[in-house]
């Protein structure tokens, strides 16, 4: 079995990644990866100290330029942004230039609401204190709202591809804050992948999730079913934020998204967007 030799999704010290792009680049080689994706997160203002600062911009995109240079024709190297979706702080779209990036990935961390913000995966004390907050205590209202964004956040077209868009289920070991079996559930965060349709969006399967309490990836297998019946275009990644974890869990899932019926991913290269089957990856 291959490994998927691609993944758009990995973060530096200029933001809350271990790794510099550097490392990430030598590891990636080092693995016979075809091309590996930066996605440092986007600002969001000196409050948030795990987004990059907005002085800091230019020399992530002028390190990622220098490193693209060094490697080209042995290892593409993509130069990504990870941004949020996030009403209250429209204005940090400003700061972005997307003209200037190979992809954008987009992310809800966050609901506003006039009684406060939910933030969504810090800690699960944090998850509790921000469902109270901005919600009344009304789980059921928090992911309804939550997964309003992710759909606000495909429509606004900004976004190459969806990052883990069933995020709020990151802290929900054992159904501790809601039961994700639920119909009323269910059907809110099916909307996501009819959007994604709608709209062409590509979405990450992104491994992560099995690092997290929750101990799954995202979206859940039942979405990545979704996803496959309506014909979204997804990808593979890690969500790395260590050079060690650029194929975390790979060779575990793709076998499980080929029985899924997940006959292709997409990958990046030369600029375009391409499906490649698993087949050509060689998953077993």
């Amino acid at each position: 079995m291959s490994p998927w030799p691609y993944n758009y999704h990995a973060h530096t010290p200029y933001g809350d990644g271990h790794s510099s792009a550097a490392d990430y680049a030598a590891e990636a080689l080092r693995r016979g990866m075809r091309c590996i994706g930066v996605s440092e997160h986007a600002p969001l203002g000196e409050d948030i100290d795990w987004t990059m600062a907005a002085d800091r911009v230019d020399a992530y995109h002028t390190e990622l330029t220098d490193l693209r240079r060094q490697y080209e024709g042995r290892l593409e190297i993509v130069r990504g942004l990870e941004f949020d979706w996030w009403p209250a702080r429209n204005e940090c779209w400003d700061r972005i230039r997307p003209d200037e990036w190979d992809y954008l990935i987009g992310s809800v961390h966050f609901v506003t609401t006039s009684g406060g913000t939910w933030i969504v995966d810090d800690s699960p004390r944090l998850f509790e204190k921000g469902v109270r907050e901005a919600f009344g205590g009304d789980i059921r209202a928090a992911c309804d709202a939550f997964f309003a964004c992710e759909r606000d956040l495909i429509a606004s077209g900004r976004a190459d591809i969806l990052a883990h868009f069933d995020l709020c289920k990151k802290f929900n070991k054992n159904g501790r804050f809601f039961d994700s079996s639920a119909s009323w559930y269910r059907e809110m965060a099916l909307t996501v992948p009819a959007a994604a349709a709608a709209a062409g969006i590509i979405v990450e399967v992104n491994t992560a999730g099995l690092d997290k309490p929750v101990s799954e990836y995202y979206p859940a297998p039942w979405l990545v079913e979704a996803c496959v019946a309506r014909g979204v275009r997804l990808t593979l990644s890690s969500d790395a934020h260590a050079a060690s974890q650029i194929q975390r869990h790979f060779d575990r899932v793709l076998p499980e998204l080929a029985r899924l019926g997940v006959r292709e991913l997409w990958r990046l290269t030369d600029g375009r967007w391409a499906g490649e089957s698993l087949a050509a990856a060689e998953v077993e």
